[in-house]
């Protein structure tokens, strides 16, 4: 008999904004999204008089060949969803007569960013060069609870979870998808047992995805739903263990991570494709948002708007209909006013660092 039934929720002060992923496959950065203009790193060389440089770079550091459907750059969209403004409006350059797009300028900060700075827990399951092991758990439901309530519920700030996990028993299917949590609800159904407890949980969070429009602005979302159970089973009234359960024993966060900044580039002699372009800067992105903002394209349906991927191997446990799409920019509070949108620079917050030292409760939140 269930002693409780109890509930818990929290969101974050920002909201993360969308963009596309940039899949390399697809070399839009340096061949363009759009018909019959140039591409987004085309227009930026000729904005700094590159001679293609950071095209060049781009095409040939990380070649379309190479690559897979999902290689592309959703950890640094992740991170810079968090850390920068969202560009909300197309900016014209009158002196070069360069107008650059929504979907450029969020390309430009995603190709310089590309390294994020940050704090993370849990490590990479699949393949090499990705895998470090093969431990679906790593990230117990504790861990993952103790993220939500205290990073979101508490100090109201995003973090950062790769929604893709195994399949166990095909490493090689593993594929990385970060997406930045902003929202979450618990309910827990407490239940006696013959030494202590259980509780049986249902994690509902909501996370920003990517945008199948570059020039999107604003943020899709989607809501998943967690399953796990929390026991005492020393009779102390603390939790001692924890475990997913169906459907989500293999489908659950991989790891998690919050940004704090990017890794400044190499120089262009030795950086390679895992670095960040070195003939993009993100202040000379920030140069360019001081140009005139110019009228963007009318936005279709959100079916047109949003990248909602299913497939085999992720998302498999998303609640049908629950997809949300909302265009209303992002306020980042930023004094008395609580009004301004920054424009320039980057959204200054601290967050807490996880101490492996500090229980959850009775647990250390790395066992």
């Amino acid at each position: 008999m269930a002693l409780a039934t109890t509930s818990s929720s929290g969101q974050s002060t920002h909201i993360p904004w969308s963009a596309s992923y940039y899949p390399i496959k697809k070399g839009e950065l340096h061949q363009g999204y759009l018909p019959d203009t140039l591409s987004p790193l085309e227009k930026y060389d000729r904005y700094t008089n590159q001679d293609n440089k950071a095209t060049d770079w781009e095409r040939d550091r990380r070649p379309m060949a190479d690559a897979e459907y999902w290689h592309g750059y959703c950890h640094a969209w992740a991170a810079a969803s968090m850390l920068l403004s969202e560009p909300q409006f197309p900016r014209y350059d009158k002196d070069k007569d360069i107008s650059f797009n929504v979907g450029d300028l969020k390309g430009y900060f995603l190709v310089a960013g590309y390294v994020p700075l940050g704090k993370m827990q849990g490590k990479t399951f699949g393949r090499s060069p990705y895998a470090v092991d093969t431990n679906l758990n790593d990230i117990s439901p504790a861990i993952f609870e103790y993220w939500l309530e205290h990073y979101i519920g508490k100090h109201k700030k995003n973090f950062i979870m790769d929604r893709s996990n195994g399949p166990k028993n095909d490493p090689s299917a593993y594929e990385v998808w970060n997406h930045p949590i902003y929202k979450y609800e618990l309910t827990k159904t407490k239940t006696p047992t013959a030494s202590g407890w259980k509780k049986d949980v249902i994690a509902q969070v909501w996370y920003a995805i990517e945008a199948k429009n570059p020039d999107l602005v604003g943020t899709c979302s989607l809501k998943q739903v967690y399953r796990y159970v929390l026991e005492d089973t020393n009779g102390d009234n603390k939790v001692d263990t924890s475990y997913w359960v169906d459907p989500n024993e293999e489908d659950h966060p991989d790891y998690l991570w919050f940004p704090t900044g990017f890794f400044p580039a190499s120089s262009p002699e030795v950086a390679s494709g895992e670095d960040p372009n070195p003939y993009v800067a993100i202040d000379t992105v920030f140069d360019i948002l001081q140009h005139s903002p110019i009228e963007r394209l009318a936005q279709t349906s959100q079916a047109d708007q949003c990248l909602y991927k299913t497939g085999k191997t992720r998302r498999q446990n998303i609640e049908k209909g629950l997809v949300k799409f909302s265009s209303k920019p992002s306020l980042y509070k930023t004094g008395k006013t609580g009004r301004q949108n920054i424009e320039k620079g980057l959204v200054k917050f601290s967050l807490p660092e996880v101490n492996p030292q500090l229980t959850y409760p009775g647990k250390s939140v790395e066992d």
